[in-house]
């Protein structure tokens, strides 16, 4: 009976251990796929930044060598990262992306992407890329990008609330105020100039006066041949 209760013993405290070793290293919770919270097919409204959430990944298998790749994202507001962990080294460099669109990947929307390498002999890497309100799809590959065999996740990740844009009103002069008369503008001066117009002391007369000496030399000469062709009438009727 102390045998049995012994071996109970010993099988408790190790369900104990096993679990409290898993519940110490878990993630939060799975960031899911396009469908999301916040994504167009999901109702529910996304996290609030900031906010962490964990791709479980997957087992890439190049040339026989198998590793379990899996990420943990992390979204500002501003940028969002990306923690790669491969479950054991590799004696060379391991390349790794991550792309964040507008909207499904591969529908021609905007997108920020990084690029980078967990290095020969380490098992972690990161990287962030991503525009502050960017909401869509985020894609994050091992080894074969834009494949679905290094597909590590492609959840629909909300980077924050897209920014409202501030535009200034426009500035109106006073005079060009709606119900505001406009006043009118000063006539120019010209100040007067010594030694013009009539009574100048000195000068030419204005333009005006020399029409009127034209005027009146061509009235004595009018009448100077009218005298003579009158004379010339006379002396004509006494021959």
């Amino acid at each position: 009976m102390k045998k049995i209760l012994a071996g109970l013993a010993a099988l408790s405290i190790t369900v104990l251990g096993v679990t409290a070793l898993y519940t110490g290293t878990a993630h939060a919770a799975n960031c899911g796929g396009q469908g999301a919270p916040g994504s167009p097919t999901n109702p529910l409204p996304a996290p609030p930044v900031p906010y962490t959430c964990t791709l479980p990944g997957k087992d890439i298998t190049v040339a026989g060598v198998t590793r379990h790749f899996s990420a943990v994202v992390r979204v500002t507001g501003t940028q969002v990262f990306v923690d790669f962990t491969m479950s054991a080294p590799l004696p060379v460099d391991v390349p790794i992306w991550i792309e964040h669109h507008t909207g499904i990947s591969g529908a021609g929307g905007t997108s920020d992407n990084a690029q980078g390498f967990i290095l020969a002999g380490q098992t972690t890497a990161t990287l962030e890329d991503s525009s502050p309100g960017r909401n869509g799809q985020l894609d994050v590959f091992a080894i074969f990008r834009r494949q679905d065999k290094g597909r590590v996740g492609g959840p629909w990740i909300q980077n924050g609330v897209p920014p409202v844009p501030t535009t200034a009103p426009p500035v109106v002069p006073p005079s060009t105020v709606p119900g505001t008369p406009t006043p009118p503008a000063p006539a120019p001066t010209t100040p007067p100039s010594a030694g013009t117009g009539a009574l100048g002391g000195g000068g030419t007369l204005p333009q005006t006066g020399d029409e009127l000496w034209a005027f009146v030399y061509a009235a004595a000469v009018m009448l100077l041949f009218g005298g003579v062709l009158w004379g010339y009438g006379v002396r004509v009727k006494r021959t």
